[in-house]
């Protein structure tokens, strides 16, 4: 990140060239999610950092990663209430990401910026779930009637649903599975994936549940092919993974990639990381040499285009979710998957009865198809 603001030397402070862009530096911190770790960085940079970073971006650090750890301490509390009301509703769930992954892959919930909270549930467990988050003062973001033809589809279909808090702002994404189902993480959330490769981490007081290590890996190289790996916070969290994880099992990981149909996910993943954020690699990859190479060439594209300032465009993020997947029917799936599996947008066009909801994936290719020949028919 810093070569990508102007540095081409060693080191990264110590006599950076004065075309060296820092307020750049600090917009690409923050949209990439790693603000309080260049702040420790430049901050344990002593003098050097005193000479050369000017005092105002040095500031603004500062401030912007106390403010990221009061927020973090604030939604781990808010974790740790939702945690024990969803207990006491007898509703098992699983927390992602947020201040559970910052405990265990940085050992601090104020080294890792985040905004929003993650909970994994059951699907059967749905309407519970949201009877309790409506309790705590949740709100969906999804304007979608509770039980209808549209709410059906999309539960059916997707694999989240997005919650605000009214009384702080506090975002929350109630999951009911890994991911869609053409990876197969949706289909193995089902059959409690999660659940069987969990874990008991001490928080506030308590222990609550967590992923293991190799579950935790696999997830977040999911998670990150998803969004095609444009944060370098996504990238550094898989290397503090593989760095936290002592007894890390490869060989596990790549047996639970291969079952979620994510084994070039979990490869792309783990290199990219080893590359642009230290992480480490097993002595012995428990990947194909051809599927090396493969991923290699996707951990190029990546980094060529990791601090563009362009946003992705949809043709590029789907030539990657073809190329990231396993197998040909992985990529036959997603492709089907795109076309016709219903989204918030498909189902808030029209609301169907119960009985009727299989008509949404007629809808989804009938607007998509409305949609582009409309672009294509538009004067520039």
């Amino acid at each position: 990140m810093l070569r990508a603001c102007g540095w081409r030397g060693n080191d990264p402070v110590a006599g950076a060239p004065a075309a060296f862009d820092w307020p750049l530096l600090l917009a690409t911190a923050a949209r990439h999610t790693v603000v309080p770790a260049v702040y420790r960085h430049l901050a344990r940079a002593g003098d050097h950092a005193a000479g050369d970073v000017p005092p105002a971006i040095l500031d603004a650090l500062r401030t912007r990663s106390d403010e990221n750890a009061l927020r973090n301490v604030m939604l781990t509390q808010r974790l740790v209430e939702l945690l024990d009301s969803l207990h006491a509703a007898a509703t098992p769930v699983i927390p992602l990401k947020g201040p559970v992954l910052a405990l265990m892959a940085y050992g601090d919930v104020t080294f890792r910026q985040f905004y929003d909270l993650d909970l994994l549930i059951a699907r059967a467990d749905v309407p519970r779930a949201r009877d309790v988050l409506r309790a705590a003062g949740y709100r969906a973001l999804t304007p979608l009637e509770a039980n209808s033809g549209a709410d059906a589809a999309l539960v059916a279909a997707d694999y989240h649903q997005a919650f605000v808090s009214d009384d702080d702002g506090t975002m929350l994404e109630l999951h009911w599975g890994l991911g869609r189902a053409d990876t197969g993480a949706r289909r193995r959330a089902d059959d409690g994936w999660a659940w069987r490769h969990a874990q008991r981490l001490p928080l506030l007081g308590r222990t609550v549940p967590a992923l293991s290590w190799e579950a935790q890996l696999v997830y977040l190289c999911v998670h990150g092919a998803k969004h095609a790996w444009t944060q370098l916070g996504w990238i550094r969290d898989v290397a503090a993974v593989t760095h936290a994880a002592h007894s890390l099992d490869w060989a596990h990981a790549a047996r639970m990639a291969r079952d979620l149909g994510a084994a070039r996910m979990l490869t792309v993943g783990v290199l990219l990381a080893h590359d642009l954020a230290g992480g480490t690699v097993p002595d012995r990859p428990p990947w194909p040499p051809g599927e090396d190479r493969v991923a290699r060439e996707l951990v190029a594209i990546v980094r060529a285009r990791l601090f563009s300032d362009q946003p992705l465009a949809m043709p590029e993020l789907v030539r990657f979710q073809w190329r990231v997947r396993d197998r040909l029917r992985h990529r036959v799936g997603y492709g089907v998957e795109l076309l016709t599996s219903p989204r918030l947008a498909d189902v808030s066009l029209v609301s169907l009865p119960m009985g009727l909801r299989a008509l949404y994936h007629v809808l989804r290719p009938l607007r998509l198809t409305a949609r582009h020949a409309a672009r294509a028919l538009s004067p520039r």
